[in-house]
């Protein structure tokens, strides 16, 4: 009767000129090279200092590991009119994947559960994860026989956890904590009205905002934060918020109560230009 450690990531991007990149770069299809910018390179010491705090609390605990991976694991092709993918050469994304997503596969979890993000970043019903999650071997959903999910749902000592990619967050810093509440509310008036057994704790992701509904509802809410540093499209629609990087580790023990830590890491804005003298 260990305790189970889930690490909990989503929003990763793959793909993407601002989100995680190796260190040594992708090999281009015509002989060319791309090369991670500095963020980038921020961005994966934070995806490894994450999975190594994963792996210190697993050795501290000595708990079993499931790794979940809530949506949106890569950038796509063309969408929003973006210009900021590294590459659309299947191949190359394929190389992306293998070196990010080698990161925590390197901790041998003894469950890996994938959960479908996004159409305009992952395919129709979530193609690209699905083959991902197949290529991977993650735990295959036994109602539809696939390899990656819609709508996640495990029970480690009994301690009912609910995932999905799609969250709820309000647009302005002080109306985020009220909208993460009323999405805690729904969630447990929806299950109580069927008479369902609620989640005790929600993961959300999508908006790249980490929040937190407390204790003011039966069920509690995670939203999520990114791997993924600001886009274009995101300077035009939240212009004045930042993505918060970092994942969450959730540990549930043998009686059932589980405790949370919200991993963050904090970028900094740009450097003020001064004039030179």
């Amino acid at each position: 009767m260990r305790p189970v450690l889930l690490g909990i990531v989503s929003d990763i991007h793959t793909g993407s000129t601002v989100a995680v990149c190796p260190p040594e770069g992708v090999k281009l299809d015509d002989g060319g090279k791309y090369l991670p910018s500095r963020p980038q390179q921020w961005l994966w010491q934070c995806w490894t200092d994450f999975w190594a705090r994963v792996a210190a609390q697993r050795r501290a605990l000595k708990a079993e590991l499931w790794c979940v991976y809530n949506g949106d694991l890569f950038e796509g092709g063309a969408h929003h009119g973006t210009t900021q993918i590294i590459s659309g050469n299947p191949e190359v994304q394929a190389y992306l994947a293998a070196r990010v997503f080698g990161v925590p596969r390197e901790l041998r979890p003894a469950h890996t559960f994938i959960v479908r993000g996004t159409e305009a970043h992952v395919g129709p019903s979530g193609a690209t994860e699905e083959a991902f999650a197949r290529s991977i071997h993650a735990e295959r959903d036994p109602e539809t026989d696939k390899w990656s999910w819609w709508h996640l749902r495990l029970a480690p000592h009994g301690c009912l956890l609910d995932f999905q990619h799609h969250g709820r967050q309000g647009q302005r810093p002080w109306t985020e904590a009220s909208v993460v509440s009323l999405l805690a509310a729904q969630i447990f008036y929806e299950h109580a009205r069927r008479g369902l057994p609620h989640p005790r704790l929600a993961i959300r992701s999508h908006r790249h905002k980490v929040g937190d509904s407390g204790d003011s509802h039966p069920v509690r809410v995670i939203q999520t934060p990114a791997f993924q540093l600001k886009t274009g499209y995101a300077h035009r629609v939240a212009a004045e918020s930042l993505a918060d990087i970092g994942g969450v580790i959730v540990t549930v023990f043998p009686d059932g109560q589980y405790a949370v830590e919200k991993v963050l890491f904090t970028p900094e804005l740009p450097t003020p230009w001064v004039a030179s003298a």
